[in-house]
């Protein structure tokens, strides 16, 4: 029994000024680069010349890193290829509002997956869990944990994909794109508070029946 109340103790000290240090530069490479880029170029190039530069700014800097023989976070490498794939798509179909679409259609794929991977042995939100904290396995409590924000998360992306595609539909691109990395932060922000507050219930509750 020891050995069953040290873990949860381990997964609740998590180090969480190591796990920032880390993500930093990942989130300023793969995220606010390219996003700096693209409000640069937008009011002087116009639309298309501001999704070019946002692909060039992940793209070329996985090549650098690559030269450099340097690691390349999977956030970066997530970057550049989807924004890659979007800007073809969106130049196939002439129209600049597809590369944004892509993403809202993506959430709601992602909310499947989660939901039905709620009853397989290793469920896909577990899976990006372990990315970034070790779980113990065969554990019950855990187990409804993460059934119920899988669901949590599901609910939660397709509600974001609802009010992105309003907001794609009756905004310019320009604001949308502003408007757009507020809506992410406020539904991302607030489904990961709530999953780490029901996470942290979750080990109380492993604790006490301990």
């Amino acid at each position: 029994m020891p050995a069953v109340r040290d873990e949860p103790r381990t997964l609740r000290s998590v180090a969480f000024r190591p796990l920032v240090a880390r993500a930093l530069p990942n989130v300023l490479r793969g995220v606010v680069l390219p996003t700096a880029m693209f409000y640069a170029t937008l009011p002087h190039f116009g639309v298309w010349a501001a999704l070019v530069a946002t692909t060039l700014a992940s793209s070329t800097t996985v090549v650098w890193r690559m030269l450099r023989a340097r690691r390349i976070g999977g956030l970066l490498m997530l970057t550049a290829t989807t924004s890659s794939l979007r800007l073809v798509t969106a130049i196939a179909a002439r129209n600049p509002a597809m590369y944004f679409l892509q993403p809202i259609i993506a959430k709601l794929v992602v909310a499947g997956a989660l939901v039905g991977s709620r009853r397989t042995h290793t469920p896909l939100l577990r899976r990006l869990a372990e990315d970034f904290i070790e779980l113990p396995h065969d554990d019950p409590e855990l187990r409804r944990f993460v059934d119920r924000a899988s669901a949590g998360w599901a609910a939660v992306l397709v509600l974001h994909s609802a009010v992105a595609g309003w907001m794609l539909w009756n905004l310019p691109v320009e604001v949308y794109v502003a408007a757009k990395t507020f809506v992410n932060v406020a539904f991302k922000g607030g489904a990961v508070a709530a999953t780490l507050a029901g996470y942290h219930r979750s080990i109380r509750r492993r604790e006490s029946s301990s």
